[in-house]
């Protein structure tokens, strides 16, 4: 059966942002601290962008020859509202570590923003990973799919 590329990278397949070459770029400029290799990598995401995303089709118009006032500070929400908006990607300790974890609740904590790792206790039991208290809120009938 053709494999038409919608889940993994086929020459002649669906299009997709990261492609083999664009991470053989990646891989070279950072592995030789290469600007060059940087440059060959962001071209390619570049053009892979405006095939595959949604940013990729709008046109900005903005130019550097065009004169733009800048907003009025009045307009411009304060940090405090912005930061508030921060929410960190769902992730467990089963991905991240737990330090990491915890350094990612603590800066969004200070930064009065929200941290979505799904983890809410401190002991780590099972084979998944998954924290006791958490399992204690469950029904017994979704325990046995964690054992």
């Amino acid at each position: 059966m053709p494999n038409p590329g919608q889940f993994n990278w086929r020459d002649g397949g669906e299009a997709h942002l990261n492609t083999p070459s664009s991470m053989v770029m990646l891989q070279q400029a950072a592995r030789g601290n290469s600007r060059e290799a940087y440059d060959s990598y962001t071209k390619l995401i570049d053009e892979a962008n405006a095939k595959v995303t949604l940013r990729g089709l709008l046109k900005l118009d903005i130019g550097k020859d065009q004169e733009r006032p800048p907003v009025p500070l009045e307009e411009v929400e304060p940090v405090d509202a912005i930061v508030k908006r921060f929410v960190t990607g769902a992730m467990s300790l089963g991905s991240i570590s737990r330090e990491t974890h915890e350094t990612l609740a603590v800066a969004m904590n200070r930064l009065g923003a929200r941290s979505n790792t799904g983890e809410v206790c401190v002991r780590v039991v099972g084979r998944w990973g998954y924290f006791s208290c958490f399992l204690s809120f469950l029904p017994p009938s979704y325990l046995s799919s964690f054992c």
